[in-house]
């Protein structure tokens, strides 16, 4: 419904600006030569332009993040619209002196940095989303992780001394760096794989057991965020 809403309210605001420019081009008495329909021309390809802008703008766009990131693809779209509609109006209301080749020029101009501005702010758009995606998918496995120690942590267990452990590995686990890194994988492919055996020693009833792991697997998230912390101060 919201999209919808927001559709409905560019094609409105895009309809007010060509009525507001006809308006201006036609009740105005400017001479109707060869610069008055190029300056009309150029005029309403800027404002109809403003559909495929909005289009790059949002139509990839999933996430309010995302909606911001298209934001500047708006920006540029808008500000073209608004230079090239004066532009149009001044050269109409001058047209009786100067030659048809004359507003081309910057019509052209305008039009062309225009494009390449959306296709550069499109392109940094697509790369910083790309680097939140795989920011993300390097993040998801320390959330999976804590999320399999704090299943542990509140298991129902009698023993204190374990139950403090569990704690405790859960505590390490949550306050750890949440990057993962390709330096860090082995260590935390280990240490999933020993919070599942904690799980299997716990409901078979062997505390001590349990326990050892719990201490051994907390030493391997110490060493995994060492390993993490040196990852990112060594030079690349």
């Amino acid at each position: 419904m919201t999209n919808n809403k927001n559709k409905l309210r560019a094609v409105i605001v895009i309809a007010i600006a060509v009525v507001v420019f006809n308006v201006l081009a036609f009740v105005i008495p400017f001479a109707k030569g060869g610069v008055f329909w190029i300056s009309y021309g150029f005029g309403m390809l800027a404002i109809l332009a403003q559909f495929f802008v909005i289009w790059l703008a949002f139509s990839k766009a999933e996430t309010v993040k995302s909606k911001l990131y298209g934001l500047p693809i708006l920006r540029i779209g808008v500000i073209y619209a608004v230079l090239q509609i004066i532009l149009s109006i001044v050269f109409m209301a001058t047209g009786i002196f100067i030659p048809v080749w004359v507003p081309i020029i910057p019509y052209i101009l305008i039009l062309a940095l225009t494009a390449f501005g959306l296709i550069a702010t499109d392109t940094v758009r697509d790369t910083i989303e790309a680097q939140d995606a795989k920011l993300n998918n390097r993040v998801s496995y320390m959330r999976g992780l804590t999320e399999q120690a704090n299943g542990l942590a509140s298991a129902p267990v009698e023993d204190s001394a374990l139950k403090a452990a569990l704690q405790e590995l859960y505590e390490e686990i949550r306050y750890s760096d949440p990057t993962s890194s390709e330096a860090t994988q082995s260590a935390e492919q280990q240490i999933s794989a020993n919070l599942t055996i904690i799980g299997q020693y716990i409901n078979g009833g062997d505390t001590a057991s349990a326990l050892r792991y719990c201490t051994s697997t907390k030493e391997l998230v110490k060493q995994r965020n060492r390993t993490c912390k040196l990852s990112k101060t060594s030079p690349t």
